[in-house]
């Protein structure tokens, strides 16, 4: 295929090592047709701490950007990185959503992929300059439909997936179990749940091993609060390869997290034959992780986690069943090699609606500073007003 006639291609992803990065990477990953003029662009944000040195997908170009606390310049700076060639950019956060409000891009599809419940209040606020949205959780399909029942048609339940290797699980038959998390190092995760998880255990006389993988803006208050603890490990691999190799000797996957959507280390360890046991985030993940994969357990409810782990500590044939069965979920369902099609055809195929209605004025979403008529310092003075003399709940 001549490079003329591959469609144009922007990855708008997060320069952290986590959820959000692993999803564009892997389905990224599969362009085996080359179908694509890809390009990345990588943001992140100073007050969530510097992102690791040397990560990225290195798969196509990829441009880093450090977005800032003024709205006027970085989506100047946003809208130039993305540019106006003909085809679709695919975003996730509010900056490139608010670059492409304040810089509109008339040859440029849009696709806004929703993540987890973070990401509905974009999807809401910039609903009339987004041309299609991707959910790979079935309960954020159903409430975006909910919330935005005239896009139905431009709403898209897309499983994604993940790698799927030969690599055959030994039976764990009676060493102390390995637990393993895999996730972002933030309290809305769960990170701090661990500690009191291993007290639980540890009160049952159950000894396990932790391996903690992944990095965050928690992670060095993390490992101060667990270095006496000898039996914890920390790792932040470089890269993909060096996690999924991690995962090889694990036995069980904890992710006592409060808010998440389909996490990517939930079906990278499930293709590894790693039980989950997890916090019911969202009503969409009991569909996934059924009574024979793994554990479901309501929100700080650590106790039936400890309880679920002493069970599979006591029945090794019981996680052996499991782990297979997790395996075979994540084969079947998960294979990235057949869920990235479904992605590509969607970002191939997608055009630029011409729908009624596709702009807003600035001032509308982003406040009485961008008003044409009224200038930014005299905004802002009226805004300073009214806090101080109306302030909201009075």
């Amino acid at each position: 295929m001549e490079m003329d006639e591959r469609t144009k291609l922007t990855i708008v992803s997060n320069y952290y090592i986590g959820g959000v990065f692993y999803f564009h990477r892997n389905i990224l990953s599969q362009d085996t047709r080359n179908i694509f003029d890809k390009t990345v662009l990588f943001l992140y944000w100073k007050e969530y701490g510097p992102p690791p040195a040397k990560i990225g997908f290195g798969l196509c170009p990829e441009l880093i950007y450090e977005v800032g606390n003024d709205k006027r310049i970085y989506t100047k700076d946003i809208a130039r990185l993305i540019g106006n060639e003909k085809g679709t950019v695919v975003t996730n956060f509010e900056p490139e959503l608010a670059a492409l409000h304040f810089y509109p891009k008339p040859n440029k599809a849009v696709i806004f992929i929703c993540h987890d419940d973070c990401y509905i209040a974009n999807a809401l606020q910039y609903e009339f300059l987004i041309d299609a949205f991707v959910a790979h959780n079935p309960f954020f399909y159903d409430l975006l439909v909910q919330k935005i029942p005239q896009r139905k048609s431009d709403i898209y339940y897309l499983p994604y997936g993940v790698e799927i290797s030969e690599f055959k699980k030994k039976p764990n038959e009676e060493g102390p179990l390995n637990l393993v998390w895999l996730a972002r190092l933030v309290a809305l995760k769960g990170i701090y749940e661990i500690p009191v998880i291993d007290d639980l255990l540890k009160e049952k006389g159950i000894h396990v091993n932790w391996t903690i993988i992944g990095d965050g803006p928690d992670r060095e208050n993390f490992k101060k609060i667990v270095e006496d603890r000898t039996n914890f490990n920390h790792a932040s691999p470089p890269g993909a390869d060096e996690v999924m190799k991690l995962l090889e000797d694990q036995d069980i996957f904890i992710l006592p997290s409060r808010l998440d959507g389909l996490p990517v280390a939930m079906l990278e360890t499930m293709s590894k034959g790693i039980v989950p046991v997890m916090y019911k985030f969202n009503n969409g993940i009991s569909k996934i992780i059924t009574e024979d994969i793994g554990f479901i357990v309501e929100p700080g409810d650590n106790i039936s986690i400890s309880n679920a782990v002493a069970r599979l500590h006591y029945d090794r044939s019981l996680l052996q069943r499991m782990s297979e069965r997790a395996r075979e979920k994540a084969v079947n369902d998960f294979d990235i090699r057949n869920r990235a099609k479904e992605y590509f055809d969607l970002y191939k195929n997608v055009q630029r609606s011409p729908r009624i209605g596709k702009w807003k004025p600035l001032f509308v979403l982003h406040g009485k500073e961008f008003h044409p008529l009224i200038p930014a310092p005299i905004g802002r003075m009226l805004r300073k007003l009214r806090i101080r003399f109306f302030p909201k709940g009075k």
